[in-house]
């Protein structure tokens, strides 16, 4: 049997003011007894023991915040294909650059190397420069005035591929054991502080046997010692053009100019 609902049933209530009397059912209320009339909205009879059934409770989300999660998530998406837009062409602009770049210097080097290979004349490409070999002689101040006005300096040695190429041509230019040529290396301003012609300091050196050694000369005609060096000095040991030695700066010897081959390039 299904639950009945009584709406809007009215009772009437009964209250003795000063004595008690009951006349049955339906009776019309004594004097001095008080009547009062009770009415519920609504009123449920339903079997002993038949459990009330409430149908269940349905979450309801405020419209209002289901837009805003909405909106969130959409805003969220764009912005995310925004950055990955952006990032791809950051990165597309830096391949374009790099290859550009790497494009650029590939065909510089090439045009470099291609010009550079060539020497004014009396000049002989060497090791990626041009040197000048003199055959006249003069001291070792004079000789680097000479060379800076060729718009060169002595020889400047910085690897041991420039040190054999020198030396390969110095022994074919040395038709007498005298041929000396002077490079620009010297320790006039400091003892044993030794600088190129260009103020740069020694690196690597390719020094004969015990040299460097100062000497004074036989019979002191040296007094200032040996703050120059030369190239082309015989090695008695192992019988080769190798190696270099210090001298007297006031001696007189060959001279060895160097200048860049993009010079020529410049100059034009």
């Amino acid at each position: 049997m299904s639950e009945v609902v009584y709406s809007g049933v009215k009772f009437t209530k009964m209250k003795k003011s000063d004595q008690r009397g009951d006349k049955g059912h339906g009776s019309q209320p004594e004097p001095g007894i008080t009547v009062e009339d009770v009415t519920y909205a609504e009123v449920r009879f339903g079997r002993v023991g038949e459990k009330h059934q409430q149908e269940p409770a349905t979450e309801r989300v405020p419209v209002s915040f289901q837009d805003t999660k909405s909106q969130r998530t959409e805003d969220g998406h764009r912005n995310l294909q925004l950055a990955l837009l952006i990032i791809s062409i950051l990165v597309l602009v830096i391949i374009i650059t790099v290859s550009l770049l790497f494009a650029l210097n590939s065909s510089g080097d090439r045009n470099t190397e291609e010009v550079c290979e060539d020497c004014e004349p009396g000049w002989e490409y060497l090791s990626g420069k041009c040197y000048f070999f003199s055959t006249d002689t003069h001291t070792w101040d004079e000789s680097q005035k000479l060379c800076v006005s060729m718009k060169a300096h002595l020889a400047i040695i910085d690897n041991e591929e420039e040190q054999n190429a020198l030396m390969l041509e110095v022994k074919n230019k040395m038709s007498d054991d005298e041929h000396k040529f002077w490079i620009g290396l010297t320790d006039k301003e400091h003892e044993g502080t030794w600088l190129w012609a260009d103020n740069t300091s020694l690196v690597k050196s390719f020094w004969l046997n015990i040299q460097p050694d100062d000497w004074k000369g036989l019979n002191d005609e040296y007094p200032d010692g040996e703050d120059c060096v030369r190239m082309g000095e015989r090695n008695y040991m192992g019988g080769s053009f190798t190696g270099w030695v210090d001298t007297a700066c006031n001696r007189n010897f060959r001279r060895i100019c160097e200048k860049d081959s993009c010079n020529i390039t410049n100059d034009a």
